[in-house]
């Protein structure tokens, strides 16, 4: 039995599909592998370039607050002045043996790391940015560590550094691996 439907196609009461939806469907079919194909590739470029550009964005942002973080330390230490803390007492950990390598303060060792990885981070060299920023995470563990067990104070500009530190380190290890070239 037919039935006529609104945009008069029959309709066969054996299928609910009209003629015409029926010949839409098996034409969709055909190209159907043709626009997967296409639709896959485009979202997944679309969401590749995107987490791509959010991760080399994050990098850039944890860079340069890490670098005027250091700038800021570096400062105070230079001048010998207090560290503004609002948490635990900085001076602690800023005045302690632990607080310069070879003669030299971290906190401009903090200003070199952060501005070494902002050029990186420009410039896109993945490998550099990924080696050294997984040094600068275990630099910061054990650093993390001395004020722990060692010192026995926390620096609030320290943990920062050290969060922002490991930020950086994942974002160069999405850009590392899920970006590499083959």
């Amino acid at each position: 039995m037919n039935k006529k439907t609104k945009s008069g196609a029959s309709l066969n009461s054996e299928s609910s599909l009209t003629s015409v939806q029926s010949v839409t469907l098996k034409s969709s079919k055909k190209g159907a592998n043709l626009s997967k194909m296409d639709g896959d590739k485009k979202p997944r470029t679309l969401a590749r370039g995107a987490s791509y550009t959010i991760a080399r964005k994050s990098i850039l942002v944890f860079s340069a607050l890490g670098i005027m973080i250091s700038i800021y330390m570096f400062y105070a230490k230079l001048n010998t002045s207090a560290l503004v803390c609002g948490i635990s007492p900085c001076y602690v950990v800023n005045e302690s043996q632990y607080s310069y390598l070879f003669g030299i303060p971290l906190s401009a060792y903090g200003v070199a790391f952060y501005l070494l990885i902002f050029i990186l981070a420009l410039l896109m060299k993945k490998y550099l940015l990924f080696w050294i920023s997984l040094f600068g995470v275990l630099f910061s563990v054990y650093l993390t560590y001395l004020e722990f067990f060692v010192i026995h104070a926390w620096c609030q500009w320290c943990v920062t550094s050290a969060l922002l530190t490991l930020f950086i380190f994942i974002g160069a290890s999405i850009l590392f691996f899920k970006f590499r070239t083959r």
